[in-house]
């Protein structure tokens, strides 16, 4: 068992690999132009790729990689490294360095289970806390087998404020592009080409010439010099220096509480146990060594909960087998019966788990199901095989055994055709019980002839009665009524087989193009709007059968909640405009009303972004089954709607609550491909024009994005629409505009980054005074446009309330674009 893939829930996923980087205070556009697309012309020359997929939105991006099935994803790590490796010296400077994940789809980290969390407490502030569990605790936990990665949570690491003084600026004529440009010219090093030079052999070689900067490890703002025209001015006139701990990006607590969270999670193939044991032993380890005020302690452990569900499903099968076995004694009365049967049944699984190993079978939930459900069957055929050698039979019955057998395991096929990520959680399933079956079948051949010839069994031997033949005689007249009035009616039977398994009746359009030869009249009989409305909701349910009910109910999620732990999921989303810290402050009243309560176990915060903030809640055992859950969700939801500031959903147990309006549902979508972005663009607004004289569609419901939305509700931000026209008459330039506007932002810039002490420290440019500018001072602020000629933006453009659009979206290095509706009606209505 320690050599197996030990776990909770399927670990199978994909054979993928996803790059992440962020580009802070840029837009998508220009991540995409200057990082996401040059990195997909590096990557797409990967060996075994199947489909290049990327998102860019603003400030981030990231690229997923799906690779072949029997791709080695050790190399394929490498060499995504090595290109990457190669790549980023090339890429712009405030780009962060490409995060690498294998088995990591899409946007989350769906098979990356959290093994164990622990805090870490002692004295000082946070960031000195984060920086001993850096250097100290990630290494010798990340060095351990199976760990898949080891974050910090609540260590905001240091920064350095340049606080300028805005009107020295106004008042010299500098911006803050000036002062952040020759900051980083000051300490960047720029290659100027290279020089020939003749050894004395007579070869030439080549020497790169480099024009180094001042050492960035050394920060020292007495020394930069600020030109503005033939003026020079020392940067410590104009800015001071502060420094204090980086403003949170996220936030992960565990009760509530601000300490240092250590998030250990396991490789998707591992043992968890074995896994959760040695992290544990290192932490023990670690206890010893901490420094004085130093704690440590386990906040949560899966292992837990996979020791209790192992244990339990181990004492069913355990049961079962027992239960199995004392009927076989009690109708052989043979203990030498008995241990033929237990013999086999050992053999059958032993010889199975070692072919779990070798086949690199998980066990987990499902597997563990298959296990017990394959038991009964494998049991038959033991009896059935040992009954015949014991009565003189010989192992012709071996033939009836295999046909048995093998249309069992051929109907646990249809796994391996259903969709991919249903297939990855049930193939194990699927796997565990074909083993286990066919080792019955080398069993019931080989091993139990072999062990009754040495053991051998006293042939039993039955009186035929006169009552007992009377009951033999009358069963064989019902059975041959019945099988006579089935080949009668033989007709009937396949009806109602039909029926009952459905035809897919359902499936069939609602309109035809009658551009086809038969579509006008498909569309004036099943496409119309009699059928549609009134016979095809009695016609599906008639004829669909169980298929139609199978498609209707059964989601892609269905087996992903199964057996697992009693919780209450807390979800909120802000409002639009609304900032991290906001969120927290809502957050942290939440928590204050659930830690009064003490029969809850742990609740554990995260907090990524307004839009993306969630508690779950675990219970004691205890009271994880009986009535203070739904009470839980009862005062939870009168709280939530007490804080109202969001939309938020309750869910978990009983009925889930969701008070948003959802108002981003569209339900028709138009789907555009492209390799020109700008142009792309140009057909889906073509499109969205060409929408908007349709009367059954909903004018204010078309939205064009980079990919589809599901629904949600709608975040709007203010667009500039600027006349070209005008902008090109006054002679200036869009950029002109954009650097004016950014004047009045009072957002922060980031200039560079250096290294004190071993510690990486960003440094950020803001103004002295932090100020939101109304409407009225940006449409009138005055722009300069040449020599005493100045101009106001409202007389360049105007803003407009857009739904927000910054996300890029592609596949395989082709850009999607798709615009959304509502269609009022059916499909087949003009």
């Amino acid at each position: 068992m320690p050599l197996l893939n030990l776990r909770m829930y399927p670990g199978r996923a994909k054979p993928a690999i996803t790059i992440s980087y962020s580009m802070q205070g840029a837009n998508a556009v220009v991540i995409d132009t200057e990082v996401t697309s040059r990195l997909e012309g590096l990557l797409s020359r990967v060996t075994g790729l199947n489909k290049l997929t990327s998102r860019t939105s603003t400030g981030s991006g990231w690229i997923n990689l799906e690779m072949d099935k029997n791709t080695n994803m050790d190399n394929v790590r490498f060499e995504v490294s090595s290109l990457i490796r190669q790549v980023y010296p090339t890429l712009p400077l405030n780009v962060s360095y490409p995060y690498i994940r294998v088995n990591s789809p899409n946007n989350e980290d769906e098979q990356a289970e959290t093994l164990i969390t622990f805090t870490l407490n002692g004295p000082g502030n946070n960031s000195t806390i984060g920086n001993y569990a850096n250097e100290h605790i990630i290494p010798l936990i990340s060095e351990l087998p199976d760990i898949y990665n080891v974050a910090v949570y609540g260590a905001n690491p240091r920064r350095i404020n340049l606080v300028y003084n805005t009107e020295k600026l106004q008042n010299i004529g500098l911006t803050v592009n000036d002062l952040t440009n020759q900051i980083r010219e000051y300490y960047i090093n720029n290659s100027l080409g290279r020089v020939f030079e003749q050894s004395y052999t007579g070869y030439k070689t080549y020497i790169p010439v480099v024009l180094s900067g001042k050492d960035a490890d050394e920060f020292n703002i007495d020394e930069i010099i600020i030109k503005h025209g033939v003026r020079m001015f020392k940067l410590s006139d104009l800015a001071t220096v502060h420094e204090q701990e980086s403003i949170p990006r996220n936030y992960y607590r565990i009760n509530g509480l601000n300490t240092i969270n250590i998030v250990v999670q396991s490789v998707p193939k591992s043992n968890q146990m074995v896994a959760a044991k040695l992290v544990k032993e290192r932490i023990n380890e670690l206890r010893e060594k901490l420094p004085n005020g130093y704690s440590i302690n386990i906040s949560y452990d899966s292992s837990v909960q996979l020791k209790e569900e192992l244990n339990k499903i181990i004492l069913r099968i355990v049961s079962s087998l027992v239960i199995l076995l004392l009927f076989v004694l009690v109708v052989s009365r043979s203990g030498r019966y008995l241990l033929i049967i237990t013999f086999s049944i050992v053999s059958n699984i032993l010889i199975a788990f070692i072919l779990y190993y070798w086949l690199k079978i998980e066990i987990h939930m499902y597997s563990l199901a298959g296990i017990t459900i394959s038991l009964g069957i494998l049991i038959d055929n033991t009896i059935v095989m040992a009954d015949h050698l014991r009565n003189g039979q010989g192992i012709s019955v071996f033939r009836a055994i295999l046909a048995a057998t093998l249309t069992t395991m051929g109907a646990l096929i249809a796994v391996f055709f259903l969709d991919e990520d249903l297939q990855l959680k049930l193939l194990d399933f699927a796997w565990v019980i074909i083993i286990n079956l066919g080792v019955s079948l080398l069993i019931s051949l080989f091993f139990i002839p072999a062990l009754i010839n040495k053991m051998p069994l006293i042939k039993q031997r039955t009186k035929n009665t006169v009552k007992r033949t009377r009951i033999k005689v009358k069963l064989a007249g019902y059975y041959g009524v019945a099988i006579v009035m089935m080949s009668r009616f033989r007709w009937a039977l396949l009806l109602i087989a039909i029926l009952a398994f459905g035809l897919p009746i359902y499936k069939l359009p609602t309109y035809l193009k009658e551009e086809v030869w038969y579509g006008k009249l498909y569309n004036n009989t099943i496409g119309s709007q009699l059928y549609s409305e009134d016979i095809k909701p009695i016609v599906d349910a008639v004829l669909g059968g169980t298929l139609r009910l199978f498609t209707d109910k059964v989601t892609h999620n269905a087996l992903s909640n199964s057996n697992r732990r009693t919780v209450i999921n807390i979800a909120a989303t802000m409002n639009d405009g609304s900032t991290l810290e906001q969120t927290n402050l809502v957050f942290e009243k939440l928590e204050n009303h659930l830690s009064q309560y003490d029969e809850i176990e742990q609740f554990e915060t995260r907090i990524y972004s307004p839009s993306s903030a969630g508690i779950s809640v675990l219970f004691k055992p205890e009271y994880e089954f009986d009535g203070f859950p739904y009470t839980l969700k009862s005062n939870v939801e009168t709280k939530v709607i007490e804080l109202g500031s969001a939309d938020w959903q309750v869910t978990g147990v009983g009925r889930g609550f969701d008070n948003s309006l959802n108002d981003g549902y569209r339900n028709s979508r138009i789907q555009l491909y492209g390799y020109n972005l700008e142009a792309l663009k140009g057909y889906a607004q073509k499109v969205k024009s060409y929408l908007e004289e349709i009367p059954r569609v909903e004018s204010n419901s078309i939205f064009i994005n980079g990919r589809s939305t599901s629904g949600g509700n709608i975040h709007r931000e203010y667009f500039l629409d600027l006349d070209v026209d005008k902008i090109q008459r006054t002679g200036i330039s869009k950029g002109w505009v954009l650097n004016d506007l950014r004047e009045l932002s009072s957002e922060e810039q980031w200039v560079m980054s250096t290294v004190e002490n071993n510690n990486r420290k960003n440094i950020f440019l803001l103004p002295d005074k932090k100020t939101v500018p109304d409407f009225w001072e940006i449409n009138n602020r005055p722009l300069t446009i040449g020599h005493n000629r100045s101009t106001r933006l409202s007389q360049l453009g105007i803003f407009k309330k857009e739904r927000e659009q910054d996300l890029i979206n592609k596949e395989n290095m082709e850009y999607t674009m798709v615009v959304e509706y509502n269609f009022i009606g059916s499909h087949g209505q003009k």
